[in-house]
């Protein structure tokens, strides 16, 4: 009950009042009366969300958002939202993408519009998400919706991280129920929502399972030192996700509610002149120049092409529905990393090694269902980690 209590006002207001054992979908939201949000109880006892299975692509007749319809995807701009605005442009979808300010909108909307060709993709300025309506204007005319963006900050105070996360996500949904075109709504999380990555133990992972130990780091007492960072992020995926399920079981919308859950993501980046870089990227650019990278424990990643493509079938799939769908290729760590990238790159003479780490023995038991999905949406199965990390680097030469 303690480390809850020290959760801030915001946070209250996200979940309701704090409760003495969490459960693993986090406490929804009280209703506020000053906000004119939807009401949430809190007591709502939720069951983990039912599994299906199928998908399609291109050679398959249905669809459930018919193709030259408009999808929303948040923030368009980013690493993983960039890939998904290629795929849906690709397959014959209007895109419109939020980002935070009017640069993104000019860089996004150039770079589409010369790969695509013009009036397919339209770029919506939405500088803070967790305001009250923020997806009201960018979700009209919409039929499916991708919620990507995400505070990316390497915070380690949980209140400027987790706190606008999840009112960000559930300004989403609340704006996609108030669209009658919307069918489907896809949200990016995490593996971090169901598995901390500090652990390098071996456990089974499945869509029953749920990060806690990353909650109880993120809130407990302060200081908030920079050890915590991850664990914050970590948090703030497994509460919004939890949030939105949530959310989706007690307001019962007409929209499909499916969530993605890459781990590390490595791959192409579309527009080097102008993407930032994710953490993930920054520590394959450090081992390029021959630095020393940044800390991360034993994961796993999967490609952001094959990330994207899961989303499509997220959206697109009419069998896939209130589904955590798992993005996990295979398990890397420095070690594994550093040679990878020197078989690579010989001519780049990488010579700084870094402490083993361990190994993430995490066995993902649905990872196979994930792999099938991407089969069946034209892909060969999962991008391996060499060509993943060969792609990635390109933006680096």
């Amino acid at each position: 009950m303690e480390r809850i209590g020290r959760q801030s006002d915001t946070l209250k207001a996200v979940f309701g009042e704090p409760q003495t054992e969490p459960p693993p979908y986090a406490s929804a939201r009280s209703s506020v009366a000053s906000s004119g949000r939807s009401s949430v109880s809190s007591a709502a006892h939720l069951s983990t969300p039912p599994r299906l299975g199928y998908a399609q692509n291109h050679h398959l007749p249905s669809l459930a958002v018919p193709r030259g319809s408009l999808v929303l995807v948040t923030g368009a701009n980013s690493f993983q939202g960039m890939h998904i605005v290629a795929q849906l442009l690709e397959n014959g979808y209007l895109v419109r993408g939020t980002v935070r300010d009017s640069s993104k909108a000019a860089w996004t909307t150039k770079f589409f519009t010369d790969r695509y060709g013009g009036a397919r993709y339209s770029a919506i300025v939405v500088p803070d998400m967790a305001v009250q309506g923020a997806f009201d204007t960018a979700i009209r005319d919409c039929a499916g919706v991708i919620h990507v963006a995400s505070v990316t900050d390497l915070s380690p105070d949980p209140n400027l991280v987790v706190t606008p996360t999840i009112a960000g996500a559930l300004n989403a949904l609340e704006a996609a129920a108030r669209e009658p075109r919307v069918v489907r709504f896809v949200y990016t999380s995490s593996v971090a929502a169901s598995i901390s990555h500090a652990r390098g133990e071996r456990y089974e992972i499945s869509s029953h399972t749920w990060n806690m130990t990353d909650f109880n780091v993120a809130w407990a007492a302060p200081p908030y030192e920079r050890e915590r960072a991850l664990s914050v992020r970590g948090s703030a995926k497994m509460q919004t996700e939890a949030a939105i399920w949530r959310w989706h079981e007690v307001n019962k919308p007409t929209f499909v509610l499916n969530t993605v859950l890459p781990d590390v993501l490595w791959g192409e980046v579309l527009d080097p002149k102008n993407q930032t870089h994710p953490l993930s990227i920054e520590i394959l650019q450090a081992i390029y120049n021959n630095a020393i990278p940044p800390a991360y424990p034993p994961s796993h990643f999967v490609d952001v092409q094959d990330s994207a493509t899961l989303h499509l079938a997220a959206l697109l799939l009419p069998d896939v529905q209130s589904q955590r769908i798992f993005a996990v290729a295979a398990a890397w760590n420095m070690h594994s990393l550093i040679r990878t990238m020197r078989t690579l790159f010989p001519y780049r003479k990488l010579e700084r090694d870094v402490p083993e780490g361990g190994v993430d023995r995490t066995v993902f038991r649905e990872a196979g269902k994930a792999e099938a999905l991407l089969r069946k949406m034209g892909a060969k199965g999962w991008m391996g980690m060499e060509r993943s990390v060969e792609r990635t680097c390109v933006a680096f030469r």
